[in-house]
This record gives structure tokens, C-alpha cells and sequence, in this order.
């Protein structure tokens, strides 16, 4: 399964992250993070709810949670990492409080396009899959 989301083609993750086309298997939820904060604001929690209500309306599908990290430096590799972390732990537990089962989320990380590094590196995508 891991092999399948990491094949997301470019132009279809651009597209995802502005929740506009559908990846494989599915839409994906984009919740977007303040600078250095791993708190859920009003419309986090809206995308997060959205994104909630369609896990538990299709049981079979499992669900992605990816946090985007920044190409690791020697200044910010183990911060931006762990705030990575922190922020998808967030949207999983959050997942998991409106009922998703925590069996079905796999968090895993992906590594920023290098479009805007700093609006890149604030968003966790919730994928349904296949």
C-alpha cells in the first residue's frame, strides 16, 4: 500500500493540495497549520470533520495521513521534522475523536515539491484509499 500513495503522480498531488481533484482511490483533505504550531484551528477541524464523515461513510477504505516535511538541512531537519510529527499526530488523533478507527490511518511522510517550501511544509493531507 505505502508503494501505491508514493506514486502520486506530481500534478496530481499540486491538484490534491488544493482540494480540488481526485487522487487515487480518493479526494484528499488538506489542513493547514500556522507557522511552528501544531494546533487545529476552526477550519482545520471543518476539513478534518469533511474528511472524517467520508472515512466512516466507506468502512473498506484505509486512510492517509501525510505530513510534508522540508528537504532535510543540518539547521532544520530535527525541528521541522518533529513539528511535522506533531501536526499529523494532531489530525490523526483528531480523525480518531470523530470516530475513524485508528486501525484503518497510516501517517506517513512525504517530502516537499520545492513549489513554496513554506506553505508546503504547514499542510497534512488526509487521503481515503483504495
Amino acid at each position: 500500500m505505502s508503494q501505491h500513495w508514493g506514486r502520486l503522480a506530481r500534478a496530481e498531488r499540486d491538484a490534491a493540495y488544493n482540494n480540488t481533484a481526485a487522487c487515487p482511490g480518493g479526494p484528499a483533505y488538506v489542513v493547514t497549520f500556522t507557522s511552528n504550531s501544531d494546533a487545529l484551528d476552526a477550519p482545520a477541524h471543518g476539513v478534518i470533520a469533511n474528511a472524517a464523515e467520508a472515512a466512516r461513510a466507506d468502512t473498506d477504505r484505509a486512510v492517509l495521513v501525510a505530513r510534508i516535511t522540508a528537504p532535510a538541512t543540518p539547521y532544520t531537519a530535527g525541528s521541522d521534522v518533529i513539528l511535522a510529527g506533531k501536526r499529523s499526530q494532531a489530525v490523526t488523533n483528531a480523525l480518531v475523536a470523530q470516530g475513524v478507527a485508528l486501525s484503518r490511518i497510516t501517517q506517513q511522510a512525504r517530502s516537499s515539491t520545492g513549489n513554496d517550501l513554506a506553505a508546503e511544509t504547514r499542510r497534512v493531507e488526509i487521503v481515503l484509499g483504495l
